[in-house]
């Protein structure tokens, strides 16, 4: 935070932090329970540190803690957090994000957020979360400036995001038709009438204005460039998110305050965030963002919203395919489809010791499929496939076989050196007397069809 940028937050809350002086001692002034504040917010200390800096009591520097955050909210929340009321400007929003994602018809992406703070007296299990820690919930709205345009705060750590945003208020508002967001209109050279639309992640139910990814993990291309394409634009509530916690250190670690006061810190710093937002831009060494990729999206629950909300996921899905909808590198970004569906099971190498070799020669054929759906060509990789799916016991007998581990070497393809000292290992030691025997003997069973006999016959 810059010197004017302080002086104008110190002016608009000074009136409210002011005191009078009496004969038995002087008042802290105002700036210096701004500074007492700030100093707690950004630097994530305790009471018992700012003691020893400020020479302020513990109890004092508590009490100036809730009286700054709360001054901060009442004053500047009206103005540095106003929810849009006009159809221009949620336009104005929806145009930033689709100048900067390339996402139509978006009112802001939301999110919900875990505040780690000391459990509260005689609240049982309420605020302990699925995270292993208590917390309450800060539920967001943010636009394309990493600005909060809407925040809930204070609900149990124990709701899920999409409960929490089913009982806020904008949500209602939204519901109602009270929230002046602009009509349904087409996208650019279509001819269907599309809502605008607030997004969200997996823990959301789908809606007519709150999209969220498609679940599940075997996705066609079109779904999977949809959920790319949203999370490009949602991921600007979690920078918002990162950028808060790293400007405001005192989410670094729990809030060991009442819960009331955890609630007025929060709220100080949403407003915060936006106001240092606006007044000294953005700065990048100042804030961690995380990265977001499609690979990290959690596995989606299964909440299904109605047909019209499904018809209007798919209308926008099938939007982003068209040449007015597409960006030119999602193909790239998408990537080749996972196929974790693929995967083998280890090979036994302990098992009847008479059908090792005919059991080695069926692992190795779907070890060949594998690898060929997936296109891995280079030697290295398919031998590292080969070692990794076979287990620990086939890397056993691998290591141990004389020549099977070569170093890659111009002219020497290791995957093959490997599969034929392997091939030679688990070859069948038969007994060509024996088993001409016991050829000579085999019958066609009365119940047996006679291409099951004639593969009995092959083995």
């Amino acid at each position: 935070m810059s010197s004017s940028t302080f002086d104008d937050l110190l002016n608009r809350v000074k009136k409210d932090l002011t005191r009078e002086d009496t004969n038995m001692r002087t008042c802290i002034s105002a700036e210096e329970k701004l500074v007492i504040c700030l100093r707690y917010l950004a630097s994530g200390c305790s009471y018992k540190d700012l003691h020893y800096s400020y020479r302020v009591g513990v109890s004092t520097i508590s009490n100036i803690v809730r009286e700054v955050t709360r001054s901060i909210w009442n004053n500047m929340g009206t103005k540095f957090m106003a929810c849009p009321d006009t159809p221009d400007k949620w336009e104005e929003i929806a145009n930033g994000f689709w100048m900067k994602t390339n996402f139509p018809h978006c009112l802001g992406a939301v999110d919900g957020k875990h505040i780690r703070l000391r459990k509260p007296d005689n609240t049982g299990s309420m605020y302990f979360n699925y995270k292993d820690y208590f917390s309450i919930v800060l539920l967001a709205v943010v636009d394309s400036e990493y600005r909060f345009i809407y925040v809930n705060i204070g609900s149990y750590g124990k709701d899920c995001d999409s409960s929490i945003w089913k009982e806020s208020t904008l949500w209602k508002k939204l519901t109602q038709g009270a929230l002046n967001i602009p009509t349904p209109r087409p996208l650019e050279q279509t001819q269907i009438n599309v809502p605008f639309v607030f997004i969200g992640d997996e823990g959301f139910g789908l809606h007519d204005n709150l999209l969220r990814p498609f679940g599940g993990t075997h996705l066609d291309k079109k779904k999977r460039i949809f959920n790319y394409r949203l999370t490009r634009a949602r991921r600007y509530v979690e920078c918002a998110f990162g950028i808060l916690a790293n400007r405001w250190r005192i989410f670094h670690r729990p809030l060991d305050v009442k819960l009331e006061t955890a609630i007025w810190i929060v709220k100080a710093c949403t407003v915060l965030h936006n106001f240092v937002r606006e007044k000294d831009g953005f700065n990048f060494e100042n804030a961690h963002l995380p990265e977001i990729h499609l690979d990290n999206l959690p596995k989606a629950q299964n909440i299904r919203g109605g047909l019209s909300a499904n018809s209007i996921r798919t209308t926008f899905a099938d939007y982003f395919l068209t040449e007015a909808g597409s960006v030119s590198w999602q193909d790239e970004a998408i990537g080749r489809p996972k196929m974790s569906h693929l995967s083998l099971e280890k090979f036994e190498c302990n098992g009847e010791s008479t059908s090792v070799g005919a059991r080695w020669e069926r692992w190795k054929r779907a070890l060949f499929i594998y690898l060929e759906a997936v296109n891995i060509d280079r030697d290295i990789k398919k031998r590292t496939s080969l070692l990794h799916f076979g287990g620990l016991d086939l890397q056993e007998v691998f290591y141990n076989i004389p020549g099977a581990n070569v170093e890659p070497a111009e002219g020497v393809d290791v995957f093959e050196t490997a599969i034929s000292k392997l091939d030679a290992y688990f070859a069948p030691r038969q007994s060509k007397v024996f088993e001409r025997h016991t050829f000579r003997f085999l019958k066609q069973e009365p119940d047996e069809k006679f291409e099951k006999f004639v593969l009995r016959l092959r083995k």
